[in-house]
């Protein structure tokens, strides 16, 4: 079966929805023949038929610009403000954004929109209304009170596709519901009260810091958090670390250090892992900005195919070790004599990791590596940003960081692991996390809104509304 990349599948599926022209040439040309004895159909007949797919294309962006202006009228409501760019199709608008993602801090070019325009906007790129708000009774609405009513959109899962499959951040409705439910009760307050890997991996994390600044070089600090969280997600969602902290730390490109090369086969892949599982990301986050149009930036191949196949290489072995593990308690069970009985959802053991819960409840290997892989995206991206920005403000501010050190010291100590209810009753500990998520927020913009069957279009005073 012959293989396509993203940019051809894209291109052979907008031919066809130009087909019912090239149908209505191929008729006209027969009919022409058959009863004048003689083709009438021309060059200059295609031109027409192509002029009229054009002509059809605008008047129906007319026909939808009216109609939004009409419903917002009778909603009493005034349009989102749209950001249009100067070149057709709003194309420098695009580009603007897409710099600013890739040279400059990220939202940049948002936050110069959202100062011109307002606090929601609509960047109106190839015709497409793209909806940013930085209203915080949007977002609570949109991420809490009305989440049901704002989907992820096909346009959404078919860019992650790719990494998160239809796991639990990338599915909508029942299917949504679904995942959520399997994974929700391993993350109650009883699970996460049991320190003991994260405790162990951080040992290993300072252990891994002290050595790598006696070399006399400073510490990527993000990517020694980014290595702590993938390590100490990878045991706790798999049951097993892929150990990524011990290769040792990255020393500067112009280091006089040179680096073991001749580090275990283990390691290498665990560093083989961490990179593709980054680069992923990276991929379907670009595949996300550029919406519909990403196929056309991988013409010459799928850019996310071989990252993956790394990751694979490593989550797939795992979930069917876990399904065969299962698969023999079931039948262990049942050869005593014993009913097996259909898993509680809500029944986590102790000793399960999120794969042994999940895999209780199905033996579909998609389902598990998909929902896996979404968790331990989640887990680890978010933990490890706000470890490093928690971090850099103690840096910065050397009086914040004596008085949390005091409340660490006297609520827990210098060598008791912290427990549930002293993480509860640190005060300034949460104050501290609490202030650096909001300023420097893990999910900072939400983008590629959808409300029911269209985008959000309305603004009516301080609420939303939608077809």
């Amino acid at each position: 079966m012959a293989v396509t990349t993203p940019g051809i599948d894209f291109l052979a599926r907008s031919i066809l929805r130009f087909s019912p022209l090239g149908i209505i040439y191929i008729i006209s040309h027969q009919l022409s023949v058959r009863y004048f004895g003689y083709s009438i159909v021309s060059p200059a007949y295609a031109l027409y038929l192509l002029v009229f797919a054009i002509v059809a294309s605008v008047l129906r962006v007319v026909l939808v610009k009216i109609s939004h202006r009409r419903e917002a009228k009778a909603l009493g409501a005034q349009q989102i403000p749209k950001v249009k760019g100067r070149w057709i199709g709003g194309i420098d608008v695009f580009r603007r954004v897409m710099h600013s993602w890739a040279h400059e801090y990220p939202g940049d070019a948002l936050a110069d929109y959202v100062q011109k325009f307002g606090n929601v906007i609509n960047l109106y790129v190839l015709w497409r209304n793209n909806i940013f708000t930085t209203c915080p009774e949007h977002i609570k609405m949109i991420l809490a009170t009305d989440f049901n009513n704002y989907e992820k959109g096909s346009t959404f899962r078919n860019c992650l596709e790719a990494l998160l499959g239809t796991g639990v951040f990338n599915s909508d409705g029942e299917m949504w519901k679904f995942h959520r439910s399997m994974t929700r009760p391993f993350f109650s307050r009883e699970r996460i009260s049991h320190f003991d890997i994260f405790d162990r991996h951080a040992d290993i994390t300072i252990q891994r810091a002290k050595q790598h600044l006696r070399s006399g070089y400073a510490i990527d600090f993000q990517d020694l958090m980014s290595r702590f969280t993938l390590d100490s997600a990878t045991e706790f969602l798999f049951g097993s670390s892929v150990h990524s902290l011990h290769g040792g730390l990255r020393f500067p490109h112009n280091a006089l250090f040179v680096q073991d090369s001749s580090l275990p086969a283990a390691v290498s892949k665990a560093e083989e892992f961490s990179d593709s599982f980054l680069k992923a990301q990276e991929i379907i986050v670009n595949r996300e900005r550029r919406s519909v149009m990403w196929p056309l930036f991988e013409i010459f191949g799928d850019a996310v195919k071989d990252h993956m196949k790394v990751v694979n290489a490593f989550v797939d072995p795992i979930v069917k070790e876990a399904i065969e593990r299962r698969r023999i308690i079931d039948a262990t069970v049942k050869a005593d004599g014993a009913q097996v009985e259909k898993a509680s959802v809500s029944g986590v053991s102790d000793d399960e990791n999120l794969l042994d819960h999940l895999v209780k409840l199905t033996s579909d290997p998609r389902i598990l590596k998909d929902e896996a892989l979404n968790i331990m995206l989640a887990g680890r991206d978010t933990t490890a940003a706000t470890l490093t920005f928690v971090i850099y403000f103690l840096a910065m501010y050397p009086g914040v960081l004596r008085r949390l050190r005091e409340e660490v010291l006297v609520k827990v100590g210098q060598i008791r692991r912290p427990t549930y209810d002293d993480i509860r009753e640190m005060k300034y500990l949460r104050a501290v996390i609490n202030e650096t998520l909001r300023l420097y927020p893990v999910v900072y913009v939400l983008s590629h809104v959808h409300i029911g069957r269209t985008f959000l279009i309305f603004v009516t005073g301080r609420s939303i509304r939608g077809s």
